[in-house]
């Protein structure tokens, strides 16, 4: 974290990133949540996409914590933003059918 300001900005959302996949990995999913959406909404768009990126894998944490409503609100975003033709949009979707399917299936 004390490396962020460092870097330049086309390489702040990738940091900042990294940042968010350390505490996913270690099983900090709230603390992983609150910096993957800082690379959304915090670091400036790249090239790259990182700022999807991020919100699927806040997706991805919000449904191990089972907020499926705020997950599937994640991947929603991501089919928006990318198309549901680009591949991380694909996942997205298909992120999307297994969260409608668990929530039919808990009715």
């Amino acid at each position: 974290k004390q490396l962020r300001p460092l870097v330049r900005a086309d390489n702040e959302a990738e940091v900042q990133y990294w940042i968010a996949k350390s505490y996913s990995d270690a099983g900090i999913t709230e603390q992983a949540i609150i910096e993957f959406l800082k690379v959304r909404y915090q670091c400036k768009q790249t090239k790259l996409p990182w700022g999807a990126t991020a919100l699927y894998e806040a997706g991805n944490g919000y449904r191990k914590l089972g907020n499926l409503d705020k997950a599937k609100e994640m991947f929603q975003l991501v089919v928006q933003e990318r198309g549901a033709t680009d591949n991380i949009g694909r996942a997205a979707n298909a992120k999307i059918d297994e969260i409608n399917a668990e929530i039919e299936a808990r009715s």
